[in-house]
Formats: C-alpha cells, structure tokens, sequence
C-alpha cells in the first residue's frame, strides 16, 4: 500500500509543466529576445493482464511533451514567436499512455 501511495503522489507531481527560459533586453529595453522551454512529465503504472502474458508490470517516467522556442520584440512595433514542439504519446505499445 506504501508503494502504491508513493507511486500516485509522485505521477500526480509529474503531470504538472515545467516552464524555464531565461530573457535578455537589447537597445536600452525596446528589443527582447526570451527563451522559452516547456516540458511536461508523465508517469504511468502498468499492471500486469491476462492479455499480454509476456509483459511485466511497469512504472514509467518520461517526458510526455515539450516545447521549445524564443519570443520577444525586433523592435517597436514587431513582435516575433518561433517554437519547436515534440510529443511522446504512445510510444510504447505495452504502456498504459
């Protein structure tokens, strides 16, 4: 029961976003340029089932998504927003995702 309850607690944790990217001012404040980095965590516990004999229950820990980019103003007036996406959803056929 402790591993179970360990087990939620630490998926519930890892479901959240994690947003990190530091922000640099040029031309005294009127241009930016912001990185910006976003992931999400995912956790899924796979028990074992009478279907698929061949496979061990699992719990697994992984990067569900995540976003990668820079924002930020050329000058007054233009604004510029660039991301780079990937998704690991379903990768696993034996997963519970």
């Amino acid at each position: 029961m402790h591993l179970r309850t360990l087990s939620i607690a630490t998926i519930a944790m890892a479901a959240s976003t994690l947003w990190a990217g530091p922000k640099f001012n040029f031309n005294e404040g009127q241009s930016s340029l912001e990185i910006t980095q976003t992931y999400q965590l995912w956790g899924a516990i796979t028990p074992s089932t009478d279907n698929s004999p061949d496979t061990d229950p699992r719990i697994d820990l992984y990067l569900k998504r995540g976003r990668f980019g820079f924002k930020g103003q050329a000058m007054p007036g233009l604004s510029y927003n660039t991301v780079i996406a990937f998704d690991n959803v379903g990768k696993d056929p034996y997963g519970a995702t």
